[in-house]
């Protein structure tokens, strides 16, 4: 069993590197200028917008870019936000809402999911067994958008302020 962990989580470096690198190189790959975007539509003046390269990395070459990001992420120095704060700040204090947030549908699902299994395992052949399993794929795979939307507007206004710490009460429309 450890050997089979092992060779595992080997195989996971692999995998991980090539992610980030395609992603990386997609970002990269996107058209227009980082430092142009970070202002809008204001002009930039060019001493500026050069230290702003320098800071950024963004004069290296992509080679050099990704290294250095690989080198922050390992490091969890994942920079600033816009507004001047730490994103491993950020990112902390978001946490225990994901996490709970998490823990809930794992608990919704699991209730669901062991209910509407054993009813069909009980009704095995009637009905119920060949009816909801199917209205619930078609659910959970529906492609709508209105029906999207509207899961998305219920979700934000129960969850209430996600940009803040999460334990607000509910708001609903």
């Amino acid at each position: 069993m450890g050997k089979y962990l092992l060779r595992r989580i080997l195989q996971m470096i692999p995998v991980v590197l090539g992610t980030t690198l395609l992603v990386y190189a997609l970002v990269f790959a996107l058209p227009g200028d980082p430092v142009k975007a970070m202002f809008g539509d204001k002009p930039v003046n060019e001493a500026v917008a050069a230290q702003i390269r320098a800071e950024y990395h963004l004069d290296q070459p992509f080679i050099v870019q990704y290294f250095i990001y690989l080198k922050n992420a390992l490091t969890l120095n994942f920079g600033d936000t816009f507004a001047g704060q730490p994103v491993l700040d950020e990112i902390t204090r978001a946490f225990p809402v994901t996490i709970r947030l998490g823990l809930m549908a794992f608990v919704f699902e699991a209730i669901f999911g062991v209910v509407f299994g054993i009813i069909s395992g009980l009704k095995k052949g009637k009905w119920y067994e060949h009816r909801y399993p199917d209205r619930l794929s078609a659910a959970y795979f529906r492609a709508d958008l209105r029906h999207r939307l509207r899961h998305a507007i219920c979700l934000w206004y129960s969850v209430g302020d996600i940009a803040g710490d999460g334990r607000r009460r509910p708001r609903l429309p």
